[in-house]
This record gives C-alpha cells, structure tokens and sequence, in this order.
C-alpha cells in the first residue's frame, strides 16, 4: 500500500477508491432508518472538471469555512481551495493556493488570532509527496506556506495550535533508510519552523488515521496491515506535550482508522471502515483514557464507507461516508453516545455518484456537510437539523 493510495481512499471519486478490487456481496443496513428518500443537493459549486469540499469547519466569530481542492481553478492539476460562507450557506470568498502540480487538504483550523491553517500534502516541491502547512489571515490571504519531509513522501494529517507560540503538526511519513511508514509529531513555531519531532512505528506501514487533543497529551489512533493475513491492526497511542510515549496499545482486525471524536465521558470514539464476511463494515470502537476498549460495534455493512466522525453537540456522533463503491452516494449518520443509531440519511442529485466527506456542527447546532457529487465532481454543501431533515 503506498502513500499515493492512501491519500485517494479519501477525497477523490470511488473509481480510485483502494477497495475498490473488492466485490461487495451485500447491502445489508443494521439499526438504521428503511425507507427514508434521499435528500437533494442543490448547492454546487465548480468548474468543468474535478473540484471536492473535504473538510468543514465552523468559524470563531460566524459562519462556516471549507478546505478541499479543485482541477477546474488555480495554477493547475489539485490545487487547494478554500471557501468561506455565511450561516445562510451564501460564499463570501474563496482562495486558491498551490503549485503547477497536486496540492490537497487533510484537515483546517482557526488558531487564537482568527488565522486559519490547512495541513495536507503537496507533489510541487519534489518528485514526491510532502507535508504541506498553509497559514492565511481570517480574510484568506496567505501569510506563509510550508513543507517537510525533504525527499521523503510525507502526508500531513492533523494541525493543532498548542498556545500562541506554536502548534502541533501530526502526519505519516517514510521511515529513512528503511521501506516503510512510520507516523511523526513535529512541534512548529508560530511562522512553521520545526523546533522538534518524533517518529514513530513498528517493522510494518505505520499510517496515520487522526490525533486528537487528550488530557495532558494527545491520543493518536492509526492502523497498519499485518503481513500475510490481508487484515489491519489499529494502534492507539498516547504521547506527552513534549512528544514522548506514555502508553500504547493494538486492536486486531479493526481496519483502516479515518477518524475520531471526544465522547463527553472523556472517552475517544475511533471510526473505522474494514472487510467483512459480506462487505464492508463500518465499526465505531470507544477507547479509555488509558487505552483499554469499552466497547466495538459494527454501526453499517455492505457497500458502507465512512470518512469522518464528529460530536453532534447533543452527546451524540454524526458520521459521514459514501454508500456503493461503482455508483456512490453520500450519506449522513447520527449515533447517540453509546453508538445506536439515531437516523441515516442519504442525499442523491439526478442518480450521480458522490461523497459526503465532512460535518461539522454550527452555533444554532446544526449539522454542515460537505462532499462531492458528479462526474466531473462538483463540490457541494447542506445545512441539515438534529433530527436529520434538509434546511438547505
């Protein structure tokens, strides 16, 4: 598996998609809403080519702010794009950055003075791929880009800001001198320059799925593929602010970690996507403060995909996805805290294939998504309430 496949499994149109030499055998939903018609997408966005929204975050003072990427505008092949709108859902502006080749977004912020930065991966600056770190003002224009990895491919997963004097870049990277992955905490100052970095892995592919702020640390949650068996093993690791190991612990068979999120007993909820017997399986695993599993649960089987999970501000879950690996759709989860299902919600446009990617919660709480719909891809937006019926 490489870093190239890895980065495709996310955002772009399921044609790419790294399970898709899997047959899936069956569509079988478990304790979901039946029969529920899909929800329309009517706010698109792009050009004649490919252009997906992948990540959504509601902004400090009002609003809302996509990160995601576009063939269509910019210098030229991915560039990244970045989109701000009103709580109405109307654009207010948008930003291209990026170089003559691929530049995408994994994950966007807005640190204490309103800044916003976008952690990814960039092709331009080396024949491979690196760690890419863009930092624009609160208006989106650029006050500094990065990169890091040297001539190593490098993705950058998560970015968090630490205090006003730095932040905390996390991500998957070449080990040196070796044929394999590992993943790395880098501690940035406020301009992007490196003041320290750990590795860290095992023998196998080490990738990183997610990190999230926990106590006094951090929880970082990813998987590898264990040789010769065709499965993957989750690994959850907590380190210090200064980087350094406290505990770690592996979860068998638990498949490709995507994402994560607080649960409000302290808890981490882990979402995964794995093979089953008849499928694809969609597993949520709730995770102790010192590593020891609560509970798993497989939440969808069949042609289930999921991209992200987030807190639903009701102490609840909202899971996001694409059903269908030949003709996807996007579709929109919300779990109560023990992971049972609330209601499923699918959003379809004319029969075109699509993505829901990434939510996030609004200030009147409630639910933004994002993805992508068509061929080419168009970019999409929509507002739905707590109990999962389409504002806009």
């Amino acid at each position: 598996m490489t870093l190239l496949l890895i980065l495709e499994s996310s955002y772009k149109p399921r044609k790419l998609f790294v399970y898709s030499v899997l047959v899936l055998l069956s569509v079988t939903l478990m304790s979901c809403d039946q029969g529920e018609e899909p929800l329309p997408v009517s706010r698109t966005f792009g050009g004649q080519k490919d252009d997906i929204f992948a990540r959504i975050i509601p902004c400090r003072d009002f609003g809302f702010i996509v990160a995601g990427y576009t063939e269509s505008y910019g210098a030229g092949f991915d560039d990244l794009w970045i989109v701000r709108f009103d709580e109405d859902g109307n654009k207010l502006w948008e930003r291209f950055y990026g170089g003559p080749s691929d530049d995408r977004p994994s994950c966007i912020v807005q640190d204490w003075n309103g800044d916003f930065l976008v952690a990814g991966l960039t092709w331009f600056f080396h024949e491979g791929w690196d760690s890419w770190l863009v930092k624009t003002d609160s208006s989106g224009n650029l006050r500094w880009m990065k990169t890091y990895g040297d001539t190593l491919s490098s993705k950058a997963a998560k970015i968090f800001p630490v205090d006003e004097s730095g932040y905390l870049l996390f991500g998957s990277e070449e080990s040196p001198g070796k044929d394999d992955f590992d993943y790395y905490a880098r501690y940035l100052d406020s301009y992007g320059n490196p003041v320290w970095q750990k590795r860290y892995g095992t023998s196998y592919d080490d990738f990183l799925g997610g990190a999230w702020p926990y106590g006094d640390g951090y929880i970082l949650a990813g998987y590898h593929e264990l040789p010769g068996t065709g499965k993957d093993e989750v690994f959850i690791v907590k380190i210090s602010l200064d980087g350094t190991k406290q505990w770690d612990t592996t979860i068998k068979n638990g498949g490709l970690v995507m994402d994560g999120a607080h649960n409000p007993d302290g808890s981490l909820i882990l979402c995964s996507s794995r093979v089953g017997e008849n499928g694809n399986v969609v597993t949520l695993t709730k995770v102790k403060h010192d590593g020891d599993v609560m509970w798993q649960k497989d939440v969808l089987r069949g042609e289930y995909y999921a991209e992200s999970i987030i807190e639903s501000g009701d102490n609840g879950f909202i899971l996001t996805g694409s059903r269908s690996l030949f003709s996807p759709r996007g579709w929109v989860m919300k779990l109560d805290q023990n992971g049972n299902s609330v209601w499923l919600r699918e959003f379809d446009h004319e029969g075109q294939i699509g993505a829901a990617i990434s939510a996030a919660v609004s200030r009147d709480r409630n639910i933004m998504v994002c993805g992508y719909i068509g061929e080419p891809a168009d970019a999409w937006i929509a507002k739905l309430d707590q109990n999962g019926n389409l504002i806009w």
